[in-house]
């Protein structure tokens, strides 16, 4: 339900699917660092508050992650291969996110801030407020700027990918 706070934690450690009959809505997602099992994902996922992943590891196995709070993913590895995410928040991602494939929108409807030691596929900025760079943003596939209100704060865009790649400014 759209008012209950999903918590993975020490007391267990077996591996969940949240399955398609699932109600896809949760307030809250807390993995905590004692947690040690693989959360999959195989239904679309809105999580009105929080994601917070900070132990074990979590698979969107290609469906839609809609985060509307803050995307805080530790050292924890995070599997969003092939996925659809949508951030309104501000993100932080540690070194264990996959994220080949993956198409991640930052639309949050006041500024957000990245800090991201991952490398990111495909990105689109579409948020109502600034995005601030906390470090250099890495991405591997497309990058589109569809409200390009950037702050670097002396941090780059880094094109880590091989192929070609497109960045579209084009804005609104």
């Amino acid at each position: 339900r759209a008012d209950d706070t999903v918590v993975f934690n020490a007391t267990s450690s077996r591996d969940a699917v949240g399955d398609s009959g699932f109600a896809g809505e949760v307030a809250m997602v807390l993995v905590d660092a004692g947690y040690s099992g693989r959360l999959t994902q195989d239904a679309d996922l809105r999580v009105f508050d929080r994601f917070q992943i900070q132990g074990g590891s979590f698979d969107t196995a290609g469906m839609t992650l809609d985060v509307d709070g803050d995307w805080q993913g530790d050292v924890a590895t995070i599997d969003a291969s092939g996925s659809s995410l949508f951030i309104a928040g501000d993100f932080s991602q540690g070194a264990g996110g996959i994220f080949a494939g993956a198409a991640v929108t930052f639309d949050g409807a006041f500024s957000q801030s990245v800090d991201s030691a991952s490398v990111l596929h495909d990105a689109i900025f579409d948020g109502a407020g600034t995005l601030s760079l906390s470090d250099d943003f890495r991405f591997s596939g497309d990058l589109q700027l569809v409200n390009p209100a950037i702050d670097f704060a002396g941090n780059s865009l880094v094109i880590d990918g091989i192929g070609t790649q497109r960045i579209d400014a084009g804005g609104a």
